[in-house]
């Protein structure tokens, strides 16, 4: 399979007309182009789902939060009222180059060896990217931060009859910088884990489901700081009307 695109994404309106705080948009900003080709493969039966793709982007003009030092002179010629020394400031910063592969591959055993096997099934995804910039001079705040290697692995094993088992492993590993205490840190790689167990009668189902299970604290994109462990339940009940 294959795909030529071409897309154009113009800026919205926080982009150009949010003031608030240290963060001012920029009236001046132009449309955000790109271009992406992408090539790929990928085969199904009854026990394995695979499909893979390697893809390239060019995009021109990106719009981005940009970190600035500014003074005076510089709000009076941009017509921004602020007391801050340094501001995030919305801009058309330049021209990247993306070039990525994404795979991922189910194998069911429950069909390959027994129903009742223990490994029901299992899903392994990998997607890689990299951007090639010479923008080392920003702090940016969304477009600089890419996942560079971001993998999940996810198993269903069966306890007992109607009692299963699921477990979702995640690694994120992230270029660029957040700010932390006003100084700018690199991210960190992340191992996720979260799980759920559920129970099925008939077309219903109880489950208990623990996310972050490692109680990691990381940061996200904006800054950004993601929850520690935390466990929720629930029934789902389903009903065919048709009958």
């Amino acid at each position: 399979m294959t795909s030529f695109n071409k897309t154009l994404r113009n800026p919205t309106f926080t982009d150009l007309l949010y003031n608030a705080g240290d963060t001012y948009g920029n009236r001046q900003l132009k449309p955000e182009k790109a271009i992406t080709a992408e090539i790929g493969a990928k085969y199904k039966n009854k026990i394995v789902d695979y499909k893979s793709s390697v893809f390239c982007r060019k995009a021109d003009k990106i719009i981005d939060w940009i970190q600035l030092s500014v003074d005076s002179t510089w709000r009076l010629n941009h017509n921004i009222n602020s007391n801050y020394d340094t501001i995030w400031y919305a801009e058309n910063i330049s021209n990247l180059t993306s070039l990525g592969f994404d795979g991922a591959i189910a194998i069911n055993f429950s069909d390959l060896i027994n129903p009742l096997f223990f490994i029901q099934s299992t899903k392994l995804y990998y997607c890689y990217l990299n951007i090639n910039k010479d923008l080392d001079q920003y702090i940016s705040k969304y477009a600089l931060d890419n996942l560079k290697h971001n993998i999940t692995l996810l198993l269903k094993n069966r306890l007992g009859k109607n009692l299963y088992f699921s477990w979702k492993f995640s690694y994120f590993d992230r270029e660029g910088t957040f700010t932390q205490n006003n100084k700018q840190v690199k991210y960190k790689p992340v191992l996720l884990i979260d799980g759920k167990i559920i129970y099925t009668i008939q077309s219903h189902s109880i489950f208990i489901e623990t996310s972050n299970l490692l109680n990691k604290r990381y940061y996200e994109l904006g800054n950004q700081i993601q929850p520690g462990i935390w466990i929720r339940g629930g029934i789902t009940m389903s009903k065919n009307f048709t009958k």
